[in-house]
């Protein structure tokens, strides 16, 4: 199943903050609101989810393809 981040994140209740990764793992944005990952990256494909983060902050990981990354 296919999913762009908007449709995924305009549906989702959970987690507060976001990181948008490539699917590579080689690159990543620090954390972003629903929001701001929305604006930024909702048009990319949605290639898989993990959760991370540190002491205080945790945050679900989104990884798209790398090609979609900005940065």
């Amino acid at each position: 199943m296919k999913m762009k981040i908007k449709d995924f994140l305009n549906f989702y209740i959970g987690f507060n903050s976001f990181q948008i990764a490539t699917e590579s793992g080689d690159r990543f944005t620090s954390p972003l609101t629903k929001d701001q990952a929305i604006n930024a990256y909702g048009k990319a494909e949605l290639k898989g989810t993990d959760v991370d983060g540190e002491e205080y902050i945790r945050y679900l990981v989104l990884y798209i393809p790398d090609k979609d990354f900005i940065g």
